[in-house]
């Protein structure tokens, strides 16, 4: 628990107008008046009737002594607090949950695809550098005009429609949403920045500073707390915006203190704290791509250095076994109230396991909870990025530290090649997408990314490997992966669309049945070579991403494997954006795939 930066110990109770109230939550000092017999609602109704009133606290009843509400003119000595006692803030002035969440507006399915970009007005980030690209593309002539309506959609569909903040002279973080959920994912918003690194040398001061605000965002939020996965609105975490309000807040997730007390760790500025080890490896990701694009130091001051060490400590921690002698001392737990098992964690801290160098997880890229702990895309993704941390840190002069990520770097990839590499009841030697450190393991594969058909697009391994090859093979069948749906291969599909994986999603809405459009991206962003089959194979996953998206020119979370009409979320900017990067990597690798 000592771990935490700025660590307040409380969860928001409710959110009546002009007032958000917290339990254990002390206003410190700066006290205006006492009056008896009010509580939170009624003491929020006394401080709005007062002009020098910002904040106030609740305490009681307590024996004989009633509820004692003391108005403050701030919470500027906010301090944790006993379960008794409530905290309220003022707040500055109505917030717009719509604010820099401007989504395009749902289109009946037309074909040729819609062309569906937001007014000038009403979109959220402007780039000069991306709309002149944006024109040079479009102006080539395209063997499949669809492709080019799907570009113009979704290339800028980030940065038109989820920019919720950008740094200015007052401040210089970003805050950029996923898209329908008006909530801010570390993995999402590493994504929806990878097609616009291309453009931040030739753009600093635009799209660079952007991207170098969304680093500064994601330090801010590992520093809240480095196991949430996403995170709200704020400024600071005592006036967070929570949009959902009560979305999350009644999960039962805590930490242990280091008096070995265990604590209610939702607070303002979380918006779900489930424990997905390539959230962090995303932080590291986004960093190490801008300064490979740009070669800029700037973002890597001392509260980055601060976050890396944070991270560090928790994949460490997280590196360690799990049985009956410590159980209870682990310093995550997670569960929820829920029909879907895969939406919570066993017993709150999932399943045991041995020791490995691996770092285990309690969630997957989906938001689901794995069947073993330790998931081998998340842990590869972090192997890769831990690597170019260490060379990263070099350059900064932290040799120490720049060792320290080296070394558990190199622990991970040993314990990839020990554990991860299994034999599949085939006969094939392949990747395993979990295992305990037991002997026993899972195959399959998660739709989002990090995912086994992702390996070599992460640069974990070459897409000539052949124990990655074999994996692939069979996580692209029916018959051998669990979660995937529709044919397999160009001549099994014979010109129809082309089969996909998918994922259990505990929501129920995107799960059996459904393929998620980024494993077809993924899928054609790793296809190898330049002969007539591989290019025959990237032609057929594009003419299956057009159909995917039912009509409307956009990529959503989810289809059903026979009906692309019916899908799951139309305002999905990770995904958007992972299309943007599709199409423009094609366009510098294969471009006679896209162009006449």
């Amino acid at each position: 628990g000592d771990v935490y930066k700025r660590q307040v110990l409380m969860a928001l109770v409710t959110c009546t107008t002009g007032c958000s109230v917290y339990t254990a939550l002390d206003c410190v000092g700066s006290d205006l008046v006492n009056i008896s017999n009010l509580d939170a609602e009624g003491c929020c109704t006394a401080c709005k009737a007062r002009p020098d009133c910002k904040a106030f606290t609740v305490t009681g009843p307590e024996h004989s002594v009633p509820n004692q509400c003391m108005l403050k003119k701030d919470c500027n000595g906010a301090s944790p607090a006993s379960l008794q006692t409530i905290g309220g803030l003022m707040e500055e002035g109505p917030f717009d949950c719509n604010q820099g969440h401007k989504g395009p507006a749902p289109t009946p399915p037309s074909h040729p695809l819609p062309r569906n970009r937001p007014e000038l007005e009403d979109r959220t980030f402007h780039s000069p550098e991306l709309e002149r690209q944006l024109a040079v593309l479009m102006s080539r002539r395209w063997r499949n005009a669809d492709l080019a309506s799907m570009l113009w959609n979704c290339l800028p569909n980030t940065l038109d429609t989820t920019v919720w903040q950008s740094p200015d002279h007052t401040q210089n973080r970003s805050f950029i949403s996923t898209g329908d959920i008006a909530a801010m994912w570390l993995r999402d918003s590493q994504n929806q920045m990878m097609p616009y690194m291309r453009f931040a040398k030739a753009e600093p001061e635009g799209i660079g500073l952007l991207i170098r605000g969304v680093i500064r965002r994601h330090v801010t939020s590992v520093l809240l707390d480095p196991y949430a996965n996403s995170f709200d609105y704020f400024d600071d975490v005592l006036t967070a915006i929570r949009c959902n309000s009560g979305a999350w807040t009644m999960d039962n997730t805590t930490f242990r203190t280091s008096a070995g007390s265990r604590v209610n760790a939702m607070r303002p500025g979380i918006h779900q704290r489930k424990w997905e080890m390539d959230s962090l490896a995303s932080v590291l990701k986004l960093g190490r791509e801008y300064f490979q694009a740009t070669g800029d130091l700037t973002p890597f001051d001392s509260e980055w250095k601060s976050a890396i060490r944070l991270i560090l400590n928790v994949f460490k921690e997280m590196q360690t076994s799990l049985g009956p002698s410590n159980f209870t001392s682990t310093n995550y737990t997670f569960q929820t109230l829920t029909f879907q098992p895969k939406d919570t964690s066993a017993h709150g801290i999932g399943r045991n396991h041995r020791w490995t160098g691996l770092v285990r997880t309690s969630f997957l890229p989906s938001d689901d909870s794995p069947r073993l702990p330790y998931h081998i895309p998340g842990n590869a993704m972090a192997a890769v990025e831990l690597q170019a941390l260490a060379t990263l840190l070099k350059t900064l002069g932290e040799s120490g530290l720049s060792q320290e990520a080296e070394v558990l770097g190199s622990e991970i990839r040993a314990g990839i090649q020990q554990w991860g590499v299994v034999h599949h009841s085939s006969g094939e030697k392949v990747y395993a997408m979990e295992v305990d450190g037991f002997g026993n393991f899972f195959f399959g594969d998660d739709a989002n990314v990090p995912s086994l058909i992702a390996l070599p697009f992460m640069g974990f391994t070459n897409a000539t490997d052949p124990i990655y090859q074999a994996t692939r093979r069979l996580l692209l069948s029916n018959r051998t992966n669990p979660y995937y749906y529709g044919c397999g291969t160009v001549d099994e599909c014979a010109g129809s669309v082309m089969g996909g994986i998918g994922s259990e999603d505990a929501s129920g809405n995107a799960g059996l049945g459904h393929v998620w459009p980024l494993s077809l991206m993924t899928r054609l962003l790793t296809v190898h070579g330049n002969s007539t089959e591989a290019d025959k194979e990237r032609v057929a996953l594009l003419n299956s991403l057009v159909e995917s998206t039912g009509g409307t020119g956009m990529i959503h979370e989810s289809y059903w494997y026979t009906d692309s009409k019916s899908y799951t979320r139309f305002w999905f900017a990770m995904g958007n954006s992972y299309l943007g990067q599709t199409l423009l990597t094609l366009a510098d690798t294969h471009p006679h795939l896209l162009f006449n």
